[in-house]
This record gives C-alpha cells, structure tokens and sequence, in this order.
C-alpha cells in the first residue's frame, strides 16, 4: 500500500495531522506527554520565531509515524524550544515502512539535528546518531516501594506536614484550567531566579495553551491558608507516571520546607494510586531525597551524514526498502 507523506511548516499545518499524531501517541510506548499533538501545537505556535516547524508525517493502512522535527539555527531539532524536557518520534511500528520513509523526508534536508533530551527508553534509529550526557532524572519508581514504604522512610515530610497543619495550612486541589493560578505561579517562578526561564512571555503564554488543552492531564496542588499560597507545584499524569514539571515555596517559610511537603505529599499519594514519579530534569538534593533511582539523560548531535546513515539503516530493515532507497 502506498503511503502518503505530508510535511508541515507551521502551527496551522499541524492541525491537519491531529487525530493521526494523537493515533501514533496513544501506541507509541515510548511517548511522553511532552509528543503529544496538544504540547507540541502550543510550542509551534509561540516559538516559530526561533523553531520553524517541519513536521514529517508518514501514514498508510494502519501505520504511521510523526516526526516533530523544527528548524532552527541552521539545523533540524524537535519541538519543543526549552520547555520539553524529553524529546523523541512517534510511530506505530518501528520496524515499518512509515518510520524508514519519514525519517528519508528528515536525511533529504541535508541538515544536522540537534536536541535535547533523550531519555534511556527510545526507538532503536536514534541509538544511530551522536550523542552526549546531558544530564539526570531523579525518579521514584512505584514498583520499588508502596506508599506506606515512601512515607515511613520520609517521616520527617510528614512531621512537618503535621506542624504546617497545626499552622491553618492544608494541601488544596487546584483547577488545571486556572490559568490565573498558573500565570502567577509563573511570575513567582521569574521572580525568585534571575536566571528563570519565564522571564520570557512567550514561554509562559506556551505552557498556558499547552496546559489548557491538557487539563485533565494536569495536577496542580498548592499548600496554603485563607488564601495565602506558600507552595505550589504542577505535575502531569503521564500513563502510569506523574511528572513533576514546576515547584515553587514562598521562601520566608522555608524553615518548615513547605516545598517539600507539597512534594512529598503528592508522591505519597501517587504511589498510593499505583503511579510512579519523574522529577525530570536535574539532580537537585531534593528531589534525590524522593527518588529510588536516577534516569540519564543525553543530547542528540547528530551530523547531516549520520541522518542520511540511519535513513539508510532503516531502509534495510524495512522489508519495503526498495520502494524508497
């Protein structure tokens, strides 16, 4: 069966190819939330000044494959600016002819790719390319210990949960939709690091529209009295995984680590639904204190002729090669 190739170059483009990315998600085991058509649509749509979108689509029968791929700076990379922390493709067989016809589309540009980051569990054609330790991703696995493991092992959270209790604060449910909330937990964000990545508008207007189509994905939780905030924390259900994305405390309280307890609360309460927990990106000691174990993470720099190479690789393996050598 011939296949049908279609390469978007910007945001509006992509909304054609919606239900066949969101196909390719739903069975791509190695999808994260940060592939999906919502994610990806919003950083398409406020970072084309600096990431033009070249998003490869390959289907036909019943396998497909989307490549997110963007330009930028002269070379191929993946959606997502600085705001995704893990990239990759999507395919519904990776030893199929989609795959090996997509990724030719990607070689034919002639252009090096460049992106950041690759977690251990991928898609064997990016073993293919170049890359380098990037860095860690402290994670909880809930396989490794049951809540009530979790909780006994960080009794101290739980103390200081009891102190911050006794103080009129309580962990509050938030609206995933509350983009009031999420805007100013953003500008908290900036505020206390001059270094924040959200001292760009576009980067937090990116992650309202990106939250507001992911809702219901979305876990959002403050610890607070009377309407007094002194942490915050936004996490995404991710299949089996909860991920924590942003945490942020009022500092002035930081004798009583409300941070933590926020953090330690939702872990606990995770596990106890059968979730496991990715901190992402950086092995800050709080988040090891939580963590079972650690994820390393790599960028990809993968020359034009190491491309052109792994498209010639898959061609091999595809039992349809001569169709699009």
């Amino acid at each position: 069966m011939a296949l049908k190739t279609v390469i978007a170059r910007c945001a509006e483009e992509m909304d054609e190819l919606a239900p066949l990315w969101r196909r390719c998600m739903a069975a791509d085991p190695f999808a994260t939330i940060f592939q999906s058509f919502e994610w990806n649509r919003a950083a398409a749509g406020h970072f084309s000044d600096r990431e033009q979108p070249y998003v490869i689509a390959v289907q036909g029968g019943d396998e497909a494959t989307v490549i997110p791929a963007a330009l930028a700076d002269g070379a191929l990379t993946l959606l997502g600016e600085k705001l995704s922390d893990y990239r990759g493709i999507l395919t519904t067989n990776p030893e199929g002819q989609s795959i090996a016809i997509a990724w030719r589309a990607l070689a034919d540009t002639d252009l090096a790719l460049r992106f950041t980051a690759l977690k251990p569990d991928h898609h064997a054609i990016l073993d293919q390319l170049s890359t380098q330790s990037f860095a860690a991703a402290p994670y909880h696995d809930a396989a490794k210990s049951s809540a009530e493991e979790f909780a006994r092992k960080h009794h101290r959270m739980f103390s200081r949960q009891r102190k911050l209790e006794r103080l009129g604060f309580k962990i509050c449910e938030r609206d995933g939709a509350d983009a009031e909330l999420l805007r100013w937990l953003y500008q908290r964000k900036a505020e206390v690091d001059p270094e924040s990545l959200f001292h760009d508008p576009a980067r937090v207007l990116m992650l309202l529209e990106a939250f507001a189509a992911l809702h219901t994905s979305l876990e959002v939780k403050t610890l607070e009295r009377e309407g007094e905030i002194i942490a915050a924390a936004v996490a995404l259900r991710d299949r089996a995984v909860l991920r924590f994305y942003t945490n942020w405390y009022d500092t002035e309280w930081a004798h009583y680590s409300p941070g933590m307890v926020l953090l330690y609360e939702m872990t606990r309460r995770a596990l106890a639904a059968g979730r496991s927990c990715d901190y992402m990106t950086g092995e800050q000691p709080y988040k090891l204190r939580m963590a079972s174990g650690v994820a390393q993470l790599r960028s990809v720099h993968a020359t034009a002729s190491e491309v052109r190479a792994a498209a010639e690789w898959l061609a091999w393996r595809s039992p349809f090669a001569a169709n699009f050598v």
